[in-house]
């Protein structure tokens, strides 16, 4: 509901302005690079749900992303970016979390929720027959879940959180087709966050384009309730719709 509401705002505003919009669909296969939770920060046990537990199934995400460009050189998305992963596995020590600790030897199911939303700014300060290169800023929300649960007990964390995010997009196009990379990044004292594109698009025809790209995120929280690190690798199949 939250993302519906999100969308059909964006919508709804860009219809008062001359403009064109784009809707970009992706979606693929995704995999961890590591996924360190401590809960209470310092207090809790620090463990890692990749390398300490197992993947369930197969990591399946998607995007969506809205655009709306003005006058050629300004650029407004939205992203929706959600993702869920299910752990279970053997507990290797004992493992405080919350209220609770997990005894080692017993098993334990944990499920782990980051959803995206941003709002992106960008503007084309380069444009030529070959080359597009912007920058931008991006106001990035996190929404974040994590639960730990065995045959006795459940214990479940959930947060929001906002970080601001440079953006800076790159684009060279060869004929029709077009390669790019698209970064956007921030770190503070005690949040970060950091999320690379790299691929290539084809056209099919005027309004729709295929996109293929590998996309690396990294980046977490390291505040007094939690700490939380995570990086992961997608391998994406994307169509971009333009109206």
């Amino acid at each position: 509901m939250r993302c519906l509401s999100f969308i059909l705002l964006f919508i709804c505003s860009c219809t008062l302005a001359h403009g064109q919009m784009s809707l970009d669909v992706s979606g693929g296969l995704a995999r961890q690079t590591y996924n360190k939770i401590q809960v209470p920060n310092k207090e809790g046990t620090a463990f890692d749900l990749y390398n300490n537990f197992n993947i369930e199934t197969p990591v399946i995400s998607y995007n969506l992303k809205l655009g709306y460009c003005i006058k050629q050189k300004n650029h407004i998305f939205l992203l929706y970016a959600p993702l869920s992963i299910n752990y279970t596995g053997i507990a290797p020590f004992d493992v405080k979390f919350l209220n609770s600790t997990y005894p080692e030897g017993q098993n334990v199911d944990t499920h782990y929720k980051q959803n995206s939303y941003r709002i992106t700014f960008r503007r084309d300060f380069y444009s030529s027959e070959r080359w597009i290169v912007g920058i931008g800023l991006t106001a990035k929300f996190r929404e974040t879940e994590i639960r730990l649960a065995n045959s006795m007990k459940t214990e479940k964390l959930e947060y929001f959180g906002f970080i601001p995010l440079w953006n800076l997009y790159t684009e060279y196009n060869i004929n029709k087709w077009a390669l790019f990379f698209e970064g956007e990044g921030m770190a503070s004292g005690s949040r970060r966050a950091f999320d690379l594109h790299l691929g290539g698009k084809i056209p099919l025809n005027e309004h729709l384009r295929i996109k293929v790209e590998y996309r690396m995120v990294e980046g977490g929280t390291d505040v007094k309730s939690v700490y939380n690190l995570t990086m992961l690798h997608f391998a994406n199949l994307g169509l971009i719709i333009n109206f």
